[in-house]
């Protein structure tokens, strides 16, 4: 009942391994969120699907098919067009449960998110409404020909400078030279309105004020009031404070840093008062100019811009620190654990040998109603695996903290090759494939590292027949690229990698979905440390995939001198 009464759609959606697939449970609210009543939508799970934006189906598939995989939360947003030809942005989150029959259920929330959508379109036009505003007042104060040159300069600095500690100072004395004004001022608000003077620009022969005891100025008409006039966008105009209708203590607060003519002009951040923009005249009364006050006016605007650029620079960079910090303990938790699982699945592997020869000294592997000999392949198979999960793991660990210290030393291709070629010959032997190797006439005899370049060969070999289709073709060549580099080459044919997929493939933990014929799964670690182990070696390592070929090739340099 108190799902039937939420303005939002719930449902639960079962899928069989063979492809079958259905819905359990749909709420009533689906004919008012879809456009389709929940019966009509349980009768054929495509009802629904046909409403997506063909532009979003893809995406929605792919996110879809990963949660589905990997058993982990899904999310995403979506358009739809209902039967009554409504546009809709949708909001989806779920998470799929395999059941012990080997089917998923997928329970599932969906909300309409029509209004924050076009609120943000509405919000966005309005960014770009003001931001045209602003050009245009830039272009007509720029016309004035005294402040032509100084308002480029201002505006410059303040868009091209994120550190508004440098940039206030040039802002404030251009601006304060331009109106030959005696004193230019910023006036930042605290939280419970008081306030302080964060910069300044004072001509010769004037007291500044932000270095002395009136730094922090509370003013208790503006205090109380909570900005007063300015939180309506009041621009004060003073041409003599004396003759302006001042309350003898402002006309005394004002005396106290020597002014006798101002103009002010409110700072607003996101539509918050942050503080006040004031020039001010000291020596004497002042008839200030309707373009020198829409000067002023437009350097305000600029300097919100300026603010606001700050506060997002160090808010992204205390997020870049905190991301680097968490990238940190990551990598050094990976290596800790992968250390203290090493000794572990080495003695685990020990004991398999032991206990394997003690059977067969027993004979007890003679008794082939016991499955001794499968139970133990799978039990070294899968210690075999953890070991070298840990092992990739601590490669990493060592690579990424930059650890390493390689030797380099004259290397013989032909003898790395004469211990991985056979096992991938058989390997793909037994998958069907067909496996070319290209010699050349001469192998270079490379100064690099014997362990990096066999690892190198053997990942980008393991990931071709991995990868490749039955009846398709791997193929190593081996060549010189010039009188400096050796170039390897694996290509396979029968898949092409997706033009989005290729920026990620050397991601760690990253492996292509659903490309993966013979489905050995992985850690997505291997390209990885291919890449990582290139670099090592003073090489470059380029992936091409077009027209169902792919290639990797590996350049490294015959004489390193690393």
């Amino acid at each position: 009942n108190l799902l039937d009464q939420l303005p939002v759609t719930v449902w639960q959606y079962q899928l069989w391994p063979d492809g079958r697939e259905a819905f359990v449970y749909i709420t009533p609210t689906c004919q008012e969120l879809f456009g389709v009543p929940a019966e009509e939508a349980m009768s054929d799970p495509q009802i629904l699907w046909n409403l997506v934006f063909p532009d979003d189906v893809q995406n929605l598939k792919i996110s879809t098919q990963l949660s589905h995989e990997n058993l982990t939360l899904w999310q995403e947003e979506f358009r739809i067009t209902t039967p009554q030809g409504q546009t809709k942005w949708i909001r989806g989150r779920g998470r799929p449960e395999r059941k012990s029959d080997g089917s998923t259920i997928w329970s599932s929330i969906f909300i309409d998110i029509t209004a924050q959508k076009e609120a943000e379109s509405e919000l966005q036009e309005l960014n770009r409404t003001l931001e045209t505003r602003i050009r245009e007042r830039t272009i007509q104060l720029q016309q004035q020909a005294q402040a032509e040159g100084l308002l480029r300069l201002i505006i410059e600095t303040i868009h091209e400078s994120v550190d508004i500690e440098k940039t206030l100072p040039i802002v404030l004395t251009g601006t304060r030279r331009s109106l030959a004004c005696d004193r230019i001022v910023v006036y930042q608000f605290n939280e419970d309105w008081s306030g302080y003077f964060l910069a300044e620009s004072v001509g010769d022969g004037w007291v500044p004020v932000i270095t002395g005891p009136m730094t922090t100025l509370s003013d208790h008409c503006l205090q109380e009031t909570q900005g007063g006039r300015f939180q309506q966008h009041y621009i004060l105009v003073s041409n003599d404070i004396y003759h302006s209708g001042f309350t003898q203590c402002h006309i005394e607060l004002l005396e106290r840093f020597q002014a006798r003519a101002q103009v002010v002009i409110p700072i607003f951040l996101e539509q918050k008062l942050w503080g006040l923009l004031a020039a001010y005249q000291n020596d004497g009364p002042r008839i200030w100019q309707t373009n020198e006050i829409e000067m002023l006016r437009h350097v305000g605007l600029h300097l919100a811009i300026a603010l606001r650029q700050s506060e997002l620079y160090k808010a992204a960079q205390a997020q870049v620190v905190e991301l680097q910090k968490l990238n940190r303990m990551k990598d050094e938790f990976l290596s800790t654990v992968s250390h203290e699982l090493r000794s572990p699945m080495h003695n685990i592997g020990m004991a398999l040998k032991m206990l394997e020869i003690r059977l067969r000294k027993a004979k007890i592997f003679d008794n082939p109603e016991l499955q001794l000999e499968r139970y133990l392949h799978i039990l070294k198979s899968s210690t075999q695996r953890e070991t070298e999960l840990i092992n990739d793991l601590l490669d990493l660990a060592r690579l990424n903290a930059e650890k390493v210290r390689l030797k380099l030393e004259p290397v013989g291709v032909q003898e790395i090759l004469d211990r991985i070629l056979p096992a991938i010959q058989e390997r793909t032997q037994e998958h069907q494939q067909n496996f070319i190797f290209r010699r050349p006439e001469h192998f270079c005899h490379l100064c690099t590292h014997a362990y990096y370049l066999e690892r190198i060969l053997q990942e980008l070999l393991h990931n071709a027949c991995k990868y490749t289709p039955p009846n398709e073709t791997i193929t190593l060549s081996i060549q010189r690229q010039d009188e400096q580099h050796c170039m390897f080459r694996v290509t396979n044919t029968g898949v092409t990698i997706p033009p989005e997929e290729r920026e990620r493939i050397f991601d760690k933990f990253y492996r292509i979905p659903n490309n993966d014929p013979w489905q050995y799964g992985g850690t997505g670690l291997g390209l990885a440390l291919v890449k990582k182990m290139v670099k090592e070696l003073q090489g470059k390592i380029e992936l091409s995939s077009e027209n169902n070929i792919t290639e990797f090739r590996v350049s490294l340099p015959i004489n390193n001198s690393q």
